[in-house]
């Protein structure tokens, strides 16, 4: 099986241009580029996702070994166990890829976008 090339997001903006004096070829290669990059804004949504839940992981975990760290000293607060997740270093680690991911899956969405009107733009020509 012949493996496919993975391109960057720079490289489909740098193709959403429309050449006029290749049509046919603009309208060959739209589809199956659209497709791609609708394919790569679902991937993005699935890393968006799994982001999400590794830092939920590491949170709850966070919680979990405040509350145990405040044994034997009364019942700790709910803003004190939140704050001293929010602290852990892991937590940190995952909401920084939950952010990176956030921001990966909205430049594919825009570009996605910026492809779909780009076919409407074939449409009229």
């Amino acid at each position: 099986m012949r493996k496919r090339k993975e391109y960057t997001l720079e490289w489909y903006h740098d193709r959403l241009l429309i050449d006029r004096d290749s049509l046919d070829d603009e309208l060959i290669k739209q589809s199956q580029i659209f497709y791609t990059v609708s394919e790569k804004f679902a991937r993005a949504l699935d890393g968006r996702e799994a982001a999400q839940e590794a830092y939920n992981a590491a949170f709850a975990k966070a919680c979990e070994n405040a509350r145990e760290s405040f044994e034997g000293k009364g019942k700790p607060t709910e803003a004190y166990v939140k704050q001293t997740a929010l602290l852990d270093d892991q937590v940190q680690e995952c909401l920084e890829e939950v952010n990176d991911a956030k921001t990966e899956s909205k430049r594919w969405e825009a570009m996605k976008e910026a492809w779909q009107q780009r076919s409407f733009m074939l449409a009229k020509m």
